[in-house]
């Protein structure tokens, strides 16, 4: 697809799926946990719905609409809030991104390029801190894959481990450990890349969302497999409800592959995994959730409960995003809502809070040290049933005094690794020791 037709498509995208069908009913504000915090809990919610509508149809927008579509999580109960069957969380990306690629062209590049160099930086520090060239490569493998084999060779699914998980590398090489004990034929593919485009759309940059995407797509497909297995949720929605969709249509044809969640295809497996939980885990469980993807909520719960020894508690404390640095818009609320999550955990007299996704585990397992209970992945409490040995080395990074701590301790690793040090000592206080 040419370059010049991104704004195209993304704008036939938005005119398709949202302008034809939404009605600016408003049942989609009122079900957003973003309003009240972004003080939109008193605003004419039908007006508001018009606003955004306003903005895809190219139209200057209210501040209203703008302050919505700056807060946007991810959370996803619009969705099935909305009686049309439009997707608001798409009718609002699309937005934000029209937005912006409309004020400046220019300053949407640039942050596009800086959002995307700085996740760079960061998955080349953590990576070359804590694995070996041959891990590093099982997670991201390198170069572009051969055309596409005959049919009877071809993986039965792409695991598209995106570009962030590997700063959690345990998660990432426990998922691919159960995909092995699953004995199903599978390719991988992730890393900066093989991004998703996401850090483009948000800046509004949707010339270099369009080609970053396109250029994925075409590596995915190339494996000649019919479907994608996604670990990451914002390269689940951004590929499957945005740039998908969005390239088809540019084509003029259909998707080349479907695309799911991890957690889904392990639940279409549950009575073999289930089989597989030998060993007894006694722990008293809840779940560090987000509403984003509730499939996946599901599915870990299941999976939850079909490990011997695991008692499962669920929390009433509000929820919201997409992940938790979705939530990164409005900082206070994002912040209250862990504080809540902490305290019900806290008060359900847990052992233990299991994380879903990497960049929640990143933020939350930070917290450990002030708290009565374990922080996990969910992973690792799957690993330990199947007997499945792994080590979450980012925790304990975050466990060191300081940077200072951290680079000492893997001293080893950065010997002739050419990272420039005041780079990677920026990059490292600022993903684990944001607070100092």
């Amino acid at each position: 697809m040419a370059a010049a037709t991104h704004a195209d498509a993304f704008a036939g995208l938005a005119r398709s799926a949202v302008l034809d069908a939404c009605t600016s009913c408003g049942e989609c504000l009122r079900a957003c946990p973003m309003a009240a915090p972004a003080g939109l809990a008193d605003a004419d919610a039908a007006g508001v719905t018009g606003g955004v509508l306003a903005i895809l149809r190219g139209q200057p927008a209210t501040p209203e609409a703008r302050r919505w579509t700056e807060v946007c999580s991810g959370s996803g109960l619009c969705i099935p809030a909305c009686p049309e069957g439009v997707n608001p969380r798409l009718m609002l990306s699309l937005a934000r991104g029209m937005l912006r690629h409309a004020e400046s062209e220019a300053a949407a590049r640039q942050a596009g390029t800086r959002s995307f160099t700085s996740m760079a930086r960061a998955v080349k520090a953590f990576s070359r801190l804590m694995l070996d060239a041959q891990t590093i490569a099982r997670i991201h493998p390198p170069g572009r894959p051969s055309p596409a084999a005959p049919a009877d060779a071809a993986p039965e699914f792409v695991f598209y481990t995106g570009c962030n998980v590997i700063r959690t590398p345990h998660i990432a090489l426990v998922a691919l450990d159960i995909l092995e004990r699953l004995e199903v034929r599978y390719a991988v593919a992730g890393g900066p890349s093989t991004c998703c485009g996401v850090y483009q759309m948000g800046s509004g940059d949707l010339e270099g969302a369009g080609r970053i995407s396109g250029s994925t797509l075409g590596k995915l497909a190339a494996h000649g497999a019919p479907r994608v297995l996604a670990w990451c949720p914002s390269c689940q929605v951004q590929l499957g409800e945005v740039q998908l969709p969005a390239h088809a249509r540019a084509a003029g044809g259909d998707a080349p592959f479907t695309i799911a969640p991890y957690f889904e295809y392990l639940d279409s497996r549950f009575d073999e995994l289930a089989a597989m939980f030998v060993h007894r885990v006694e722990k008293r469980v809840a779940l560090s959730e987000r509403t984003g993807m509730p499939a996946v909520n599901r599915a870990v719960k299941r999976l939850l409960g079909a490990v011997p020894g695991v008692e499962f508690v669920e929390l009433e404390t509000p929820r919201a995003g997409l992940m938790s640095v979705h939530l990164s818009a409005l900082p206070a609320f994002k912040t209250d809502l862990l504080a809540a999550e902490l305290r019900a955990a806290a008060a359900a007299g847990v052992t233990t809070l299991a994380t879903v996704f990497h960049a929640c585990h990143r933020e939350v397992v930070r917290f450990e040290r002030e708290t009565e209970f374990e922080i996990l992945n969910v992973m690792e409490i799957f690993a330990a049933s199947m007997g499945i040995a792994c080590e979450d080395l980012y925790k304990q990074m975050t466990r060191l005094a300081d940077v200072d701590a951290v680079l000492a301790q893997h001293a080893a690793s950065l010997a002739g690794s050419g990272m420039p040090m005041a780079e990677l000592r920026e990059t490292l206080v600022a993903d684990l020791f944001p607070s100092r």
